[in-house]
């Protein structure tokens, strides 16, 4: 017999003076999840607006008026030091804790509601433009801008393209460099999917022969990083190329220096 459900709720605007009450009564767990980097997040969203007030995030108190969850949001508010409306639930069972944040994390594609294999080009592209020597969190904003300012390319090669489970030879870094590749050259798109299809297929005998060097490379070379991926892609899908007996990263820090500057310059002042 399940137990009856005594807890309330209700809306509350909260600002940053009811925050700092609120975080004055926590629950001995709660306070060991300080991720700072999070609430200067959660923060940033708040104070530019693209805090999602509709999503009913619960502010949620034990029955002995400690805190159970909320505390990064409540950090936010008084980091922000602005109001927004949340749900407040009072009166939750103490031991209800356990269950809080113990779902399996949803991912940014889950967020957005499209195809995994798009977000996944959409971040290595993100990577590049920004991050090309570290790692990153994307926040939707930015992939949203991101994709908007990729789509005609990108729309192009998914419907374009032949879609493989090798592996080493289609990584997203590695469709990134080619939607990078179809941006450079939009007036040879339909020369490079071409090409690109070749290489997936095998067909090496229509395939340029940059594309073959790319495939054997991909194979053979178990050291090659996401960024390695996006550079031989960018040279290897350059129609002014394609005649290249072999294909050579010297300095990958000019190779993408050269994408960043020639496609993702507006890309990269729009989500920096």
């Amino acid at each position: 017999m399940s137990k009856r459900v005594k807890y309330t709720y209700q809306v509350e605007t909260i600002d940053a003076k009811k925050a700092r009450q609120y975080l004055s009564n926590v629950h001995a767990r709660q306070k060991g999840r300080d991720f700072k980097a999070l609430i200067k997040t959660y923060a940033d969203e708040m104070k530019n607006g693209t805090w999602d007030t509709n999503v009913a995030q619960t502010i949620s108190f034990d029955s002995t008026g400690a805190l159970i969850d909320g505390w990064h949001r409540l950090h936010a508010i008084e980091m922000a030091g602005i109001s927004l409306p949340f749900l407040v639930a009072r009166n939750v069972d103490p031991d209800s804790f356990a269950h809080y944040d113990a779902g399996k994390a949803r991912s940014i594609a889950f967020r957005r509601g499209i195809d995994k294999d798009r977000q996944a080009i959409i971040s290595a592209i993100i990577r590049t433009a920004l991050y090309p020597y570290g790692t990153s969190r994307h926040t939707i904003e930015q992939c949203e801008v991101a994709d908007n300012f990729v789509k005609e390319y990108l729309d192009y090669f998914e419907e374009h393209a032949t879609k493989t489970n090798k592996a080493r030879i289609s990584t997203a870094s590695l469709r990134a460099g080619v939607v990078l590749a179809l941006m450079a050259h939009p007036d040879r798109k339909s020369t490079i999917i071409y090409a690109y299809n070749d290489m997936i297929h095998g067909h090496f005998d229509k395939a340029p022969r940059s594309t073959s060097n790319l495939y054997r490379r991909c194979l053979e070379d178990k050291r090659l990083t996401n960024m390695d991926y996006v550079a031989l892609a960018w040279h290897a899908f350059n129609p002014n190329k394609f005649g290249n007996m072999k294909l050579v990263i010297r300095d990958l820090g000019n190779d993408i220096n050269d994408i960043q500057d020639k496609v993702l310059k507006d890309l990269a002042g729009a989500i920096g």
